[in-house]
């Protein structure tokens, strides 16, 4: 279980669970690929204090707010599009790829084979890197805003998140972590990034289209922030923890024999 804490900036259990992630344990997972579960260490949350912090304090409470009036008819199209776990998502997406590609059988298994590695490894190095930070979630902190010591943040003791936050630590983003590596891992499989594909989300039951492998990690990273749970800093460091990931395993492993 992740551990919680009362002072400011300290992650504790948010409703409507107010449990711990019963999958705390995988950040002491020995990787797969990687030195350590820390070797991608992120350089963690905007300090309380900052003005970095409350830019994002403001982003995240006006644009993730349930009964926000500021985020767009479209923006929670995307937030919803992107609820459906990563994983699912993404190697549903790239079987599309694979098939309309018209990858062999032995092609098909190395590129999952580096997905779904670096995605393995990327959420060990994240879960490590949650329990390492242990950063409170939005709900968290704009509820409790008056103790954290930053005056340009107000606190609002009645917010919620347009859908629960997930019963552990904010920094990194989960969802973003898995996202770089799994794409990005993908752009080294094809040797370029610009590559049309598609992507169903069975969450929303519609389709985006996107032209290059790597772009929809802009949208992952701003449905996080419209979905209410997370900050903007852990969805863009979660993204290059994964980033990292996929380059490490593209470096060292997978590389081609005689």
């Amino acid at each position: 279980m992740f551990t919680s804490g009362a002072d400011p900036g300290d992650w504790r259990p948010t409703p409507p669970w107010f449990v711990s992630d019963p999958f705390a344990w995988v950040a002491k997972v020995r990787p797969f690929t990687l030195d350590s579960s820390s070797q991608f260490r992120t350089s963690g949350p905007q300090a309380l204090t900052s003005e970095a912090y409350a830019t994002e304090f403001d982003e995240v409470k006006a644009l993730g707010s349930a009964l926000s009036t500021t985020r767009t008819p479209a923006q929670t199209v995307l937030a919803l599009f992107y609820t459906e776990n990563p994983f699912t998502l993404w190697n549903r997406t790239f079987r599309t790829v694979a098939q309309d590609r018209g990858l062999t059988l032995v092609d098909s298994a190395r590129l999952f084979a580096m997905l779904d590695l670096a995605a393995a490894d990327a959420g060990i190095g994240c879960w490590d890197d949650k329990a390492y930070w242990s950063f409170w979630r939005p709900i968290t902190a704009i509820q409790l805003a008056d103790t954290d010591g930053n005056p340009a943040t107000a606190a609002d003791p009645a917010w919620t998140s347009l859908i629960p936050a997930p019963p552990y630590p904010e920094h990194p983003s989960g969802y973003n972590c898995n996202t770089g590596a799994m794409l990005h891992a993908a752009r080294d499989f094809f040797g370029t990034n610009r590559i049309p594909f598609r992507v169903y989300s069975s969450t929303a039951d519609v389709e985006r289209s996107y032209s290059r492998v790597t772009q929809a990690v802009k949208d992952t990273i701003n449905a996080r922030i419209y979905l209410g749970i997370h900050f903007r800093t852990p969805e863009v460091q979660g993204a290059e923890l994964g980033k990292g990931v996929a380059g490490w395993l593209g470096d060292h492993f997978f590389q081609a024999v005689d």
